[in-house]
């Protein structure tokens, strides 16, 4: 059965708040900060809702965690922070790692790139630069930056395995994800998929204008909350400024299909859950990092902030929007943990200390209780997997759970399904709209049914005959569903599912 498909994202999840809290540990943070780490991921309604669901956008999420982590790993190994006389070698199977995990980004979700990217050129432009500092252990036992023997140096041959590490780096990653990509460039001219997708999804424009909308509508989505005139007065903000910069908000370069902007995002439903406490918080730990510092914190802040450009100049904007950035939630979460953290260390020595500590305390108790309500709510009443109230997960069948989203389809899907299998199909025909839902089809016609799409979106690959399957179902698009009926078949339209067979029979 399927009964246990969300295990992988489920799996994921427990990844990516691992490989959160290490990315904390290698940014400077103790215990404390990588709990707190740890906290705010786990509060998070979208990374709790897309734990049980069996999208793959928390997979992503934990493969560019998985990467981020061993790019950090460079400047942050044991033993390794000499200054400048380095004795360690940069280990070989960095460069394994890195390139299974850009494959596996790929693969997955491509949107994860984004992060990716500016991650990798921290990591190649940090290692050369502290490849000049790389020396060979003395023989005589003092320290590299004081040993007399000639031509200590090793920069020049470090430097070249760095080249050679990310020469291999990209070689893995198009290894692992080339065959996918070929495949996409084959059957529609794009490594991206079909036009349709491509244009539906991916931004349009090149407009600043737009761009800066996009971002905005972005952002607002994320952190709408279900305090109203909050959210109105975000969005009409946003509306204002658009209409001042002489731009549609809902421009169709920046918007998906015929999405219109605001929408309310704020419950926990596991395509649109919002996640202000853990924005908020995690944008204020990377400004953070962008005003004290180190130097690495800066770097890790700033490829994020390059990550969430290139998503606002690359994905339209769309009222799912919030799993589609599940990603920069996961990597900037060690932001809000660090900062959590420093608020509360140290020891307060004066009067004023004191009264920063109390109000630090007061503000990260106000948070953390929000935080937990915000979890536990989501965890009984998110949708569609909720524990308690209608439509739980312990008062629904199997098939119930599977339709939970749009329970009045079941009904038909089943009506369809009964009548098909009355003529003991070897071959059934699919018609399925832009939207609709074939995954059912598999499940309810008789085992060993062999199923077949009566269209077909590659071009140069016909679909096969009608006339060639024994019946034919369609879910949504039943204006083309009819058309393909062969002569002498029966149409039955039962509302959002049809289905045909010879002669009416059954």
């Amino acid at each position: 059965g399927d009964g246990a498909y969300n295990l992988l994202q489920y799996l994921a999840g427990v990844g990516a708040v691992l490989a959160a809290s290490r990315i904390t540990a290698q940014l400077g943070g103790g215990p404390t900060a990588q709990l707190a780490t740890v906290f705010v991921l786990a509060t998070t309604p979208e990374v709790l809702l897309q734990a049980t669901s069996t999208q793959v956008d928390l997979v992503a999420a934990a493969w560019v965690a998985a990467l981020a982590t061993v790019v950090l790993d460079e400047f942050t190994r044991p033993g390794d922070a000499d200054g400048s006389a380095l004795r360690a070698a940069a280990p070989a199977p960095d460069a394994l790692y890195l390139g299974l995990a850009l494959g596996l980004i790929a693969v997955t979700k491509t949107t994860g790139l984004l992060a990716a990217a500016p991650l990798l050129l921290i990591w190649g432009i940090g290692r050369l630069v502290r490849d000049g500092h790389r020396r060979r252990p003395c023989l005589c036992g003092r320290s590299p930056g004081r040993c007399s023997r000639a031509d200590a140096s090793r920069a020049w041959t470090s430097r070249g395995r760095t080249v050679l590490a990310s020469l291999a780096v990209i070689a893995l990653g198009l290894a692992v994800a080339g065959p996918f990509l070929w495949r996409m460039q084959e059957a529609f001219g794009s490594p991206l998929g079909p036009p349709m997708l491509r244009e539906s999804i991916g931004v349009q424009t090149a407009d600043p204008r737009l761009l800066l909308v996009n971002a905005l509508r972005i952002a607002q989505t994320g952190l709408d909350t279900p305090l109203f005139f909050l959210s109105d007065a975000t969005a009409g903000a946003i509306n204002w400024l658009a209409n001042l910069m002489g731009v549609d908000v809902n421009d169709p370069r920046i918007t998906f299909g015929t999405s219109q902007f605001p929408v309310p995002a704020w419950y926990p439903d596991e395509d649109r859950a919002a996640f202000p406490l853990t924005g908020l918080a995690s944008l204020a730990g990377l400004v953070w990092f962008a005003a004290k510092g180190p130097r690495l914190r800066r770097a890790y802040a700033a490829a994020l902030a390059v990550a969430f450009i290139g998503v606002a100049c690359t994905v339209s904007w769309q009222p799912w929007v919030n799993r589609l950035v599940v990603f920069l939630i996961v990597l900037a979460a060690p932001a809000a943990g660090l900062l959590a953290a420093t608020m509360v260390k140290g020891v307060a020595r004066t009067v004023g200390d004191k009264r920063r500590r109390r109000a630090a305390v007061a503000l990260i108790a106000v948070v953390a209780s929000l935080a937990s309500v915000a979890g536990l709510l989501t965890v009984a009443y998110g949708y569609p997997r909720r524990l308690t109230g209608a439509w739980s997960v312990f008062s629904l069948t199997d098939m119930e759970e599977r339709f939970v989203r749009r329970l009045e389809w079941l009904p038909q899907y089943e009506a369809a399904a009964d009548a098909v299998a009355a003529i003991d199909p070897e071959t059934v025909g699919i018609v399925q709209g832009n939207d609709s839902w074939e995954y059912p089809w598999w499940i309810l016609l008789p085992e060993g049914t062999e199923i077949v799409a009566l269209e077909s979106v590659v071009p140069g690959q016909d679909p096969p005959d009608p006339d060639s399957v024994d019946a034919i179902v369609c879910a949504e698009d039943l204006d083309q569903c009819a058309d393909l009926v062969p002569e002498g078949w029966e149409f039955t339209d039962l509302g959002t599912v049809g289905y045909a067979i010879p002669g009416g029979g059954g």
